[in-house]
């Protein structure tokens, strides 16, 4: 039986305007697991210093995870791929 291996695009979304139907997206990697591409975010705070006030993780209607971090209007997304 042939296992099925889940990668993960990591993604950093900012809307443009409270409201607003467009948004900016940056993909920043494929992981080999969610947990891969969760690290890759923690790594990149601790890398420059950022401290984060919360993460609350949401899943949308199609199952993708988002973090929203406090940053009000930008959010990380881990698309299963």
């Amino acid at each position: 039986m042939r296992r099925t291996v889940k990668k993960y695009e990591l993604h950093w979304v900012k809307a443009r305007a409270l409201g607003a139907d467009t948004y900016h997206d940056e993909q920043h990697g494929t992981f080999d697991s969610l947990a891969e591409a969760q690290d890759a975010v923690r790594r990149w705070w601790a890398e420059n210093g950022f401290k984060t006030p919360y993460v609350r993780e949401m899943t949308d209607d199609v199952g993708t995870l988002w973090w929203d971090y406090g940053a009000h209007n930008c959010f990380y997304c881990f698309k299963e791929k």
